[in-house]
């Protein structure tokens, strides 16, 4: 049979890798990105403090980490201790200690660029004792990205009128363009969500959680300053108090209470990182992480742990078990008596009996080879995993199996060890290394052991990132081999000795590998390429030029069907190895292929059909049936949805209507100063489905947040916990557009939900 009949899989056949996608995830394991660039934070914008003079921060992106494990330098150690004799300060000893710090603060660096910061607050180090011998240092902080406060202008207000228009008005009166943060403008709404997404959003809905950031219009980064300024703001507009007429003070109770509930919960330490990990359910609980003398950020790095392991437990609980099944059929004959009707010739007319003779050949499909395999694993302290696991492969009426198990140990962050047995017969035992020079250089080798039969066989390889995403590396193999009469003759090896170099991308979502390798029995040059095509479907495609089996191709895809479940289909055609067709499922860590043989001779006509007839069934069933019966399916949960939180909907509405009544001479007030300086004047704000036309007037809200011809809205909340909005569109994306007036310049801005907003800018501004 031909040799695509014996490796048939739902990709290209690939060198095995597993020790260099381990180094890559290990490498990144600081960042919590596969695709991080080889750059880092400016070391002028990382402070021990949670603001930093002359910025704002206008995003938070999370907290960020540099790890290094140290382990003692026995020529240094002894080195020290002598020197030690005479007393004194130890040099030796700050040395190591002073390079620790350094390489824990450079990856720090290197995690918050990747993060899209472009600072660091609140940094810190810690150090503690794993095992005897073994010490970790760890640096930490909350990647933000930070923008220039507004200067304030001193000074005649003509003066500063003169200055103004003199210089660039942008400049002197606004914040800057859009923060240049490595992603995309915040500024900026994407506007393609898929189904899938969609559903998931409206399982999520809450209508009884607030978000006491949106209340107070702060980021979540937000100091204590900015707390307590924007709870100062907001409450010379709503305390009862400042009321004159008798018909708002009820409703302006109301608004203060809620304003004072938020700022009651975030400016305390210990509520906020509650709140902040849990939301409203988190204040409503009894915590007892940590003690009163403790810092808030050291209080907040307590809650983010715990969620951390909570959610790593539940994770692990469902994929610490994996179990793959691949089912070989050959359905050669079957199309070998059927000649399909093709458009590319004039088809003869078909026989009566030629559908029962099709029926019958369906009977000669045979299941070729039937593969199981399963395996867990379980932890041994933090370094060290065992992973226990058992094999089953069945083929023409005889099988085997065995057992085998795993000891894989990390020394620290440069040295890992992996060691493998089997537990039955054939007996064989694997020995596995990986050594790691710096971030980006690596040698990792394989031993097989095999007892006396023979000289071990070794696998080399030595890795190297070229790019930010981006590793080269170079393999050796040396398959079996003999010393004199020890050792496999040339002509019963099962390996043969080969090279390889090779090109890869680490990016988890669009990968390409690139390899030439050159062997004593078969030589190929390879090219694969993955990309997504939306959010939950993704393209492969691939070649193979080979010595032995000639010139084969694949192109397939998988699809996200449910949040768990995936769905790949791949064709596979070669020259000299024939037509095959795989399907695969996969669940959870547990998976099912079932690559099928469909012609063992390449056929054009055949091979046409077979890639491209699935192709057009699936979009058909996608366009016409999936996806129309999955926006049926949202259209009316969302229809019972907002039927079931009818009066919640209302109640937010005549909130609002109050809340802009409140807000309305005040803004007034502001209007009228903006237009004295030709300053920022919003002539209209809408919010919610812009497409639809379900939208809620915003305007007065709006104004009421500018300050000195600037408006900032910093993003990572939904805006309808803003004062004076409300959701016009529960369960549906939504979207703020604004226009405005800057230096009698018409200017408009169209921004998503929790994106941060800035304004002026000048890229808003419409062409006259």
């Amino acid at each position: 049979m031909s040799s695509l009949r014996h490796t048939l899989k739902l990709r290209l056949p690939q060198p095995n890798l597993s020790i260099l996608l381990r180094f890559s995830d290990k490498k990144n394991m600081s960042n919590n990105n596969k695709n991080t660039p080889v750059r880092a934070v400016d070391r002028r914008f990382t402070t021990t403090a949670f603001t930093f003079p002359g910025y704002t921060i206008a995003q938070n992106h999370g907290v960020v980490r540099g790890l290094t494990v140290r382990t003692p330098n026995v020529g240094k150690s002894v080195f020290g201790a002598f020197a030690s004799l005479g007393g004194g300060e130890s040099t030796t000893y700050i040395e190591m200690a002073e390079k620790a710090r350094e390489t824990a603060f450079v990856r720090l660096l290197e995690h918050a660029a990747a993060s899209g910061g472009n600072a660091v607050l609140g940094v810190k180090f810690t150090g503690q004792e794993l095992l005897e011998g073994m010490t970790e240092i760890l640096a930490y902080g909350t990647s933000v990205t930070l923008v220039p406060q507004q200067q304030p202008q001193h000074g005649n207000q003509q003066e500063s009128k003169a200055a103004a228009a003199m210089a660039d008005p942008y400049e002197e009166n606004s914040m800057p363009r859009e923060p240049v943060t490595g992603k995309k403008s915040d500024n900026s709404t994407k506007t393609h969500h898929s189904e899938g997404s969609q559903m998931n959003d409206l399982e999520s809905i809450s209508t009884t959680e607030t978000d006491y950031y949106g209340v107070l219009n702060i980021s979540r980064t937000a100091s204590d300053t900015d707390i307590k300024d924007a709870y100062r703001r907001l409450s010379r507009v709503l305390h009862p108090d400042m009321q004159n007429e008798k018909s708002l003070k009820a409703s302006a109770e109301t608004k203060f209470r809620l304003v004072s509930r938020a700022y009651e919960v975030l400016n305390n330490p210990q509520l906020r990182a509650a709140y902040d990990e849990y939301g409203e359910a988190g204040l409503n609980t009894k915590w007892e992480v940590g003690h009163r003398v403790k810092t808030p950020q050291e209080t907040m790095d307590d809650y983010a742990r715990l969620a951390s392991e909570r959610n790593q437990l539940e994770l692990e609980n469902l994929i610490r078990s994996r179990n793959d099944i691949t089912i070989n059929i050959d359905a050669s004959r079957v199309f070998g008596y059927y000649q399909p009707i093709s458009p590319f010739r004039t088809s003869k007319p078909v026989k009566k009996g030629r559908v029962a003779s099709v029926l019958d050949t369906l009977g000669r499909t045979e299941i070729m080879q039937l593969y199981m395999k399963n395996s867990f694993e379980t932890q041994f302290g933090p370094n060290t995993k065992l992973i226990l696991g058992g094999s089953m492969a069945s083929q023409s009426g005889t099988g085997r199996a065995n057992l085998v198990g795993t000891l894989r140990h990390t020394f620290n962050e440069t040295v890992s060890m992996e060691l493998g047995t089997s537990l039955l017969e054939p007996k064989a035992s694997i020995i596995k290394g990986t050594y790691n020079f710096d971030p980006s250089t690596f040698v990792a080798g394989t031993a097989h052991l095999r007892g006396f039969h023979g000289p071990t066989p070794l696998v080399m390889t030595f890795g190297r990132r070229i790019t930010k995403g981006a590793t080269g590396y170079m393999t050796y193999r040396t398959g079996e081999w003999a010393i004199g009469s020890w050792g496999p003759a040339f002509e019963h090896r099962e390996e043969y000795s080969s090279m390889a170099l090779g090109f890869m991308s680490t990016d988890v979502n669009e990968t390409y590998q690139i390899e030439l390798k050159a062997g004593v029995m078969q030589s190929h040059l390879s090219a694969d390429r993955t990309w997504p095509l939306d959010e939950s479907t993704r393209i492969r495609v691939g070649t193979i030029l080979s010595s032995t089996a000639g010139l084969s191709a694949s192109i397939g895809g998988d699809r996200k069907i449910t949040e768990h479940t995936k769905l790949g289909l791949a064709v596979e055609i070669g020259l000299t190895g024939g037509i095959a067709f795989n399907i695969k499922v996969n669940r959870l860590g547990q998976s099912v292929t079932v690559p099928i043989m469909l012609s063992s001779e390449f056929k054009p006509r055949f091979a046409f059909w077979t890639a491209v007839a699935p192709i057009c069934a699936i979009a058909a069933l996608d366009l016409g049936y999936i996806k129309p019966k999955r926006r049926r399916e949202r259209a009316e949960r969302l229809k019972e949805h907002r039927k079931i939180h009818a009066e919640f909907i209302a109640n937010q509405m005549k909130e609002a209507e109050e809340a802009i009544h409140l807000l309305r001479d005040s803004t007034a007030r502001k209007t009228k100063q903006e237009q004295d300086k030709d300053g920022l004047v919003i002539i209209e704000a809408v919010y919610g489905n812009l497409n639809a036309g379900l939208v809620a007037d915003v305007t007065i809200p709006i104004q009421a947040l500018v300050d000195n011809s600037q408006l900032i809205m910093p993003g990572g909340h939904s805006k309808n916990h803003i004062l004076g909005f409300y959701d016009p569109c529960l369960g549906e994306k939504k979207q703020l557009r604004i226009r405005y007036e800057f230096q009698k310049r018409m200017h408009e801005a169209v921004v998503a939900d929790e994106a941060h907003v800035t304004l002026p800018i000048r890229s808003h501004m419409i062409p006259s």
